[in-house]
């Protein structure tokens, strides 16, 4: 009965000093170191491998990401050739008509007011062979342009340019610009006698 009694004493004074207590206290702790240490490990496991580099590195440390949203330097080589290609100045944009001038051997420019297309800054006109705009550019590539009214009026500044003829098999891309543009250009009759096709750049 003593002993009975003893260990129910000892039982209800959680508290008591003694080796046995001691030696009870010290496991908990162990236990809870190891808990802790096991959760840590368990949620590293967890974590993906980028985002675990990026929690170990310090701001300042290894070579830092560009941002997406800036240029890289491919980007901005690309885009500076491009603004040095062809580009249909802002005067000629949206005319509906213009003054292409063509040059004779002699040097004396015609002008012929022309329906135009406009595509990746460059222009197309539809004409015949036989015309003599269409001879001219066969000798005389250098041309200049300008807005006009339907009579060839000139209304604002010329700028040089080089005409080309197109081979047949790219009149398709031409003849499409000026479809789209004029709704007239879209009744057949109008290409009855049209064989030529000229691409007109600039700078």
């Amino acid at each position: 009965m003593a002993g009975c009694g003893q260990s129910d004493a000892m039982s209800s004074e959680p508290d008591r000093a003694g080796p046995v207590f001691g030696i009870r206290t010290c496991h908990i702790e162990v236990l809870r170191v190891l808990c802790g240490t096991l959760r840590v490990l368990r949620v590293s496991k967890l974590l993906p491998q980028s985002a675990r580099n990026n929690s170990a590195k310090q701001p300042g440390d290894g070579p830092q990401l560009r941002n997406s949203s800036q240029p890289s330097p491919h980007h901005a080589v690309a885009s500076t050739m491009t603004s040095m290609a062809s580009q249909t100045p802002s005067a000629i944009q949206g005319q509906k008509y213009i003054s292409l001038k063509t040059f004779r051997r002699n040097g004396i420019g015609v002008p012929t007011p022309v329906w135009f297309g406009e595509d990746g800054g460059k222009l197309y006109v539809m004409t015949r062979s036989d015309m003599g705009k269409t001879k001219r550019i066969r000798n005389n590539s250098k041309v200049t342009v300008a807005p006009c009214t339907i009579r060839g009026k000139v209304t604002g500044p010329e700028f040089p340019a080089t005409a080309r003829i197109l081979p047949r098999g790219e009149f398709a891309r031409g003849r499409e610009t000026i479809n789209r543009k004029y709704w007239m250009a879209r009744i057949p009759w109008i290409w009855r006698k049209t064989d030529t096709c000229i691409e007109i750049s600039f700078g």
